[in-house]
């Protein structure tokens, strides 16, 4: 455990908050345990770890993810590069770099449940696993065992959004939005994020899951409901990561309703804006080739 990692933290941490030692140890410990704690000659109890961290106004597993992870550096490469794999479609090289590293000695839990999750992905892209044998295999790895690490960086709920994209893949539409309604109920976001999707870019991206689930099943009023808070969401939050795939959909569901052929041209005409701005080439292409009547 990384108990001098630790120790600095706190430190810092009492400093921000103009805490002396005597200040931060009343009624958690003595003076002289902050003492050890923050020269890393110790390490807390989880008791006493509970109480530093609510004292401090920082979750609990920030100070676990201290300790547990040696080689945070390395790590955050290592996450890096498997997110550009996995934004690049590159499953085939994931799958191998991913099997090496699983069959080496990882002492991180957060690090082996992310590696596992995209593992598990890979394998499933590439055509080495079933689907329904995916979806068993991150429902394990999910209930596997509930830590306050596993929160970070939206771990856990992560992996309730592959889950719920898979199952909308394999058409089980009712069980998928159960599963996008309890990520988008669940406020236990961790703040100690690495380099992965912060949490308000997660809402998003679960909000645009929901909402092309919901169209695919048909649902196009409810599906237009959840594109509206997507939509705001995305403007809140100044991200237009999805914000052209979500004026295609609301230009889908109002062609599905029968809306104004105005209104219907003016979503596919933002949605065309926002790809070209963004330079997502093949979204443009694709919105050309299925919707140019509404373009011109």
């Amino acid at each position: 455990m990384n108990n001098q990692k630790l120790g600095e933290e706190i430190v810092k941490l009492r400093k921000q908050h103009f805490l002396s030692q005597k200040q931060l140890a009343e009624g958690i410990c003595s003076q002289s345990a902050i003492s050890q704690i923050e020269r890393g000659q110790i390490f807390p109890g989880v008791d006493t770890l509970y109480n530093l961290s609510a004292k401090l106004h920082v979750p609990i597993d920030y100070f676990i993810q201290l300790m547990l992870e040696d080689d945070m550096d390395e790590n955050e490469d290592l996450i890096a590069h498997v997110e550009h794999l996995s934004g690049e479609q590159k499953f085939e090289q994931m799958y191998g770099l991913l099997k090496g590293k699983l069959d080496e000695s990882i002492n991180c839990y957060w690090m082996t449940s992310y590696l596992t999750w995209h593992f598990h992905l890979s394998a499933y892209q590439t055509k080495r696993v079933s689907i329904e044998k995916t979806i068993q295999l991150l429902k394990d790895l999910h209930d596997e065992k509930k830590t306050p690490v596993q929160s970070k960086g939206n771990l856990r709920n992560r992996i309730l959004n592959s889950i719920a994209y898979l199952l909308a893949t394999n058409g089980q539409y009712k069980e998928s939005l159960y599963y996008y309604d309890k990520i988008l109920k669940n406020e236990d976001r961790s703040s100690a994020v690495t380099s992965v999707l912060t949490p308000d870019i997660f809402t998003i991206r679960v909000m645009y899951n929901k909402s092309k689930t919901l169209y695919d099943m048909g649902a196009s009023e409810e599906s237009l409901a959840t594109i509206e808070d997507g939509i705001k969401k995305s403007l809140e939050k100044e991200n237009m990561s999805l914000l052209g795939q979500f004026y295609y959909y609301r230009g889908q569901c109002f062609e599905r309703l029968g809306s104004d052929e105005d209104e219907i041209r003016e979503c596919y005409q933002k949605a065309l804006f926002i790809f070209e701005l963004l330079d997502k080439k093949l979204y443009s292409r694709l919105l050309w080739k299925y919707k140019e009547s509404y373009l011109k």
